[in-house]
C-alpha cells in the first residue's frame, strides 16, 4: 500500500509540473504573441510595412489558428500591392474564423485588385452581410459591379447596383471622397450628365487637384453641348496631368468640330499620339483626319 500510495504521489507531482511547465510556455507564448501583434500595427501605423510584415509573420508562427494574425499579415500584402499573397493569407483567416467581416473584405480587395472582379462580388457581399455599417465594404462592393466584364449582360444593370452602393457608402461616410467621385462616374454612364456634374463639383471641394474630375466635368458638359465650359475643363485636366491622352484627344476633337480652331486641335491630336498607347483605338481616326487635312501626324511633339 505505502509503495501504491508512493507511486500515486510521485505521478501527481509529475504531471502537476508538466502541467505548470506547459502553462507556463503556453502565457510565454501569449505575450510574445501580443507583443508582435502589437509592433505589428505600429509599425503599419507609421508606413514601415516591411516591418510590420515581419512581426505579423512571426505572430501567425507563434499562434497558427489565429485568424486576426492571417489578417493582419493580408491586409499588409494588400497594402503593398501584392494581391495573390494578400488573397491567400485572407482566405486563410475566412477559414479560421467565417464571421470575420474585415478578412472577407481583404479577400474581395485582393481578388478585385487581380483583375477578378465576378469572384470579388461574393466575398464583399459577406462582409458587408457581416457588417453594414462599413462605408468601405459598400464602395468595394460598387467598384466590384462597376468593372464587372460585361459580355452578354445589361450593363446598365451592373451601373445601377453600383450606383446604389457608392450611394450606400455616402450614406455611412458622407466625406467618402472616392464614392463620391464613383457615383458621378455611375451617373455618366447612365447618361444623367446634371446629376454627374453634381457629384463631381462636390468631389473638386475635396480633390481640387484631380486631373480626373475635371476631365469627367468636362465629359458632363460635352453631353449637354455646353462647349466653352468643356473646353475649361479638359485645360484644367491638362494643367493638372499634362500627359493626359484622353483630355488631350476630346480637347482636339472639341476644337475640331465645335470651337473652329483646327491648329489648336491638331496640337492636341499630336500630343495625344504621343501620349497615348499603340493600341488605342483612336490612333488610326485621328491620323486619318490630320493627313486628310494635310497635316503630318508628328508623334514626336513636346509636352
Amino acid at each position: 500500500m505505502r509503495a501504491i500510495l508512493m507511486t500515486v504521489t510521485l505521478t501527481g507531482m509529475l504531471f502537476g509540473s508538466a502541467v505548470c511547465a506547459a502553462d507556463g510556455d503556453l502565457a510565454q507564448t501569449e505575450r510574445e504573441y501580443r507583443t508582435a501583434m502589437r509592433e505589428g500595427a505600429r509599425f503599419a501605423r507609421e508606413g514601415q510595412n516591411a516591418r510590420a510584415l515581419a512581426r505579423f509573420k512571426r505572430a501567425v508562427q507563434l499562434k497558427p489558428r489565429s485568424p486576426q494574425a492571417h489578417f493582419r499579415v493580408a491586409l499588409t500584402y494588400l497594402d503593398r500591392g501584392l494581391y495573390m499573397a494578400a488573397e491567400e493569407n485572407a482566405r486563410k483567416a475566412t477559414y479560421l474564423d467565417s464571421g470575420f467581416a474585415p478578412a472577407w473584405l481583404v479577400l474581395g480587395s485582393a481578388l478585385f485588385h487581380q483583375d477578378r472582379e465576378q469572384e470579388a462580388v461574393s466575398p464583399l457581399q459577406r462582409a458587408f452581410r457581416l457588417d453594414n455599417t462599413s462605408a468601405h465594404a459598400a464602395y468595394m462592393l460598387g467598384r466590384a459591379y462597376y468593372f464587372l466584364p460585361a459580355k452578354d449582360r445589361d450593363k446598365r444593370e451592373d451601373y445601377r447596383r453600383a450606383l446604389e452602393y457608392f450611394q450606400q457608402a455616402l450614406r455611412l461616410k458622407s466625406s467618402y471622397t472616392e464614392a463620391r467621385f464613383m457615383e458621378g462616374c455611375c451617373f455618366l454612364e447612365l447618361d444623367l450628365p446634371e446629376p454627374a456634374r453634381q457629384s463631381f463639383i462636390a468631389t473638386l471641394r475635396d480633390d481640387p487637384d484631380n486631373p480626373e474630375v475635371y476631365f469627367r466635368l468636362a465629359l458632363c458638359e460635352l453631353r449637354t453641348q455646353r462647349y466653352l465650359d468643356a473646353e475649361s475643363y479638359l485645360r484644367a485636366a491638362l494643367q493638372k496631368a499634362p500627359q493626359h491622352p484622353e483630355a488631350h484627344l476630346f480637347l482636339a476633337d472639341l476644337l475640331w468640330d465645335h470651337l473652329g480652331d483646327r491648329e489648336q486641335a491638331a496640337l492636341h491630336y499630336r500630343r495625344y499620339l504621343g501620349a497615348a498607347p499603340d493600341d488605342h483605338a483612336a490612333r488610326g481616326r485621328v491620323e486619318r483626319r490630320l493627313e486628310d487635312a494635310g497635316i503630318a501626324p508628328d508623334a514626336g511633339t513636346r509636352f
